[in-house]
């Protein structure tokens, strides 16, 4: 898409962080391509256009989307585990609200785990 710049002006009903802007449009659809890692993603948009976009580019008046179908996300690790994990407790603090809710809801699994597809 090209001529973005014009999202930003008034005359063609833009302006600097209008919601019907092209240009955020866009910036909103940045999101949908992270579905596979966010745990609570009932706030994106994942549709068919969604899921057919791979990846987005920003240029200077300019969007680029490569279409292609995305597959959901996945890795694996290799070789040996040799370094233990430090867990900084002080980086997610459960808050109150946070452990009622995985009282009710369950503990749900972290996207990390939930697209690994193993150790080789």
């Amino acid at each position: 898409m090209e001529d973005t710049h014009t999202s930003y002006w008034h005359e063609f009903h833009g302006g600097y962080k209008n919601s019907k802007s092209f240009i955020e449009y866009s910036k909103n659809l940045i999101d949908s391509l992270y579905d596979g890692h966010i745990n609570d993603n009932r706030k994106i948009r994942v549709d068919e256009i969604t899921k057919n976009i791979h990846s987005i580019a920003f240029y200077d008046s300019i969007v680029v989307f490569e279409k292609k179908r995305r597959e959901p996300p996945f890795h694996i690790q290799k070789g040996h585990d040799t370094i233990t994990p430090m867990v900084d407790p002080t980086l997610k603090k459960e808050t109150v609200v946070m452990k009622v809710k995985k009282k009710v809801l369950g503990k749900k699994t972290h996207s990390f785990w939930q697209n690994s597809k193993g150790k080789i």
